[in-house]
C-alpha cells in the first residue's frame, strides 16, 4: 500500500510540472529553489564548523589516556577496521567495540568541557562556542 501511494504521489507531482512547464512561473513557485538555497548554507556552515573541530580532534585524543588514544587513532583517523584492530591485538571484537564506544565518550567530554554545541533536530551539529574557561586543548 505504502509503495502504491508512493507511485500514484510521485505520477501526480510530475504530471503537475508537465502540464505547467508551458506556463509562466511566478515568485510563489520557486519556494523550493528559497529552500534549497538555505539547505545549501546551511550544509557549507555545517562543513566549516567540522573543519574548524577537527583541528582539535588529534590533540583532544592525546589527552585521552595512552591505550584509548592509540585505539581511536587508528581506528576514528587512521581507517583501520574494528574487526581488524581486534585481530591484530588480540581482543574480542565486541570488547573492542565497547573500548571504542567509551573512548569516544571521553572524547565528547573532552569536546563539552571545551565548547557549547548547538544541534538541529536531527542532531546534526549547527554551531558551537567556546566556554569561557578558555579551554587551550586545541
Amino acid at each position: 500500500m505504502k509503495s502504491w501511494l508512493f507511485q500514484v504521489t510521485n505520477r501526480t507531482i510530475i504530471d503537475f510540472y508537465r502540464q505547467r512547464r508551458h506556463q509562466e512561473i511566478n515568485g510563489d513557485d520557486l519556494w523550493l529553489l528559497a529552500e534549497q538555497e538555505t539547505a545549501n548554507t546551511e550544509s557549507t556552515r555545517a562543513e566549516d564548523i567540522k573543519q574548524e573541530l577537527s583541528q582539535c580532534i588529534a590533540p583532544f585524543i592525546q589527552a585521552l589516556p595512552a591505550d584509548t588514544g592509540e585505539l581511536l587513532t587508528s581506528i576514528d583517523l587512521e581507517g583501520t577496521s574494528q574487526k581488524r584492530y581486534a585481530e591484530q591485538h588480540g581482543v574480542s571484537y565486541s570488547t573492542l567495540k565497547s573500548r571504542v564506544q567509551k573512548g569516544r565518550t571521553s572524547l565528547k567530554a573532552i569536546f563539552d568541557d571545551c565548547c557549547y554545541f548547538e544541534l538541529d533536530q536531527q542532531g546534526n551539529l549547527i554551531g558551537y562556542e567556546e566556554k569561557p574557561n578558555n579551554c587551550r586543548r586545541c
